[in-house]
């Protein structure tokens, strides 16, 4: 019980720390990339591994926790951060191809939460003939 019970408590300040950074970004007390060079630092000295993730979560489940808010951060970081790289990749692609990227295709990406769907129309930006093909390639 004890290892595991450090392996939550570790898990729970590693989440409570990727929330902090969201909740001041969004505030607009720091910049995204200041939010992601900080959340690297979380990562590198506070990794989390599988186990200690589980822990965390049958320590909320048996303490009547809320362990939608952990899998709610989660997933956030992981959209702003993962697919936040892959849609920069896109852009780059696209704005080096054909000059800009139009207002249809940033938006069609911003609101795009697959990453599938986001690594497909990756490979599809760098041998698509137009914008254009690029965006019906868009679910």
């Amino acid at each position: 019980m004890g290892r595991s019970l450090r392996g939550a408590k570790r898990a729970q300040l590693y989440f409570d720390c990727l929330r902090r950074l969201l909740d001041v970004e969004q505030a607009g007390e720091v910049n995204g990339a200041t939010t992601r060079l900080l959340g690297a630092v979380v990562d590198t000295y506070l990794p989390v591994n599988v186990e200690d993730r589980t822990a965390l979560r049958v320590h909320l489940q048996a303490t009547g926790g809320d362990v939608m808010a952990i899998e709610a951060t989660e997933l956030t970081w992981r959209d702003q951060v993962e697919l936040g790289a892959t849609r920069q990749a896109i852009k780059t692609i696209i704005e080096a191809r054909f000059g800009r990227v139009s207002p249809a295709l940033e938006a069609a990406l911003e609101g795009s939460r697959s990453e599938e769907a986001l690594d497909a129309l990756l490979r599809h930006a760098a041998v698509a003939p137009t914008e254009d093909a690029v965006l019906e390639q868009l679910p």
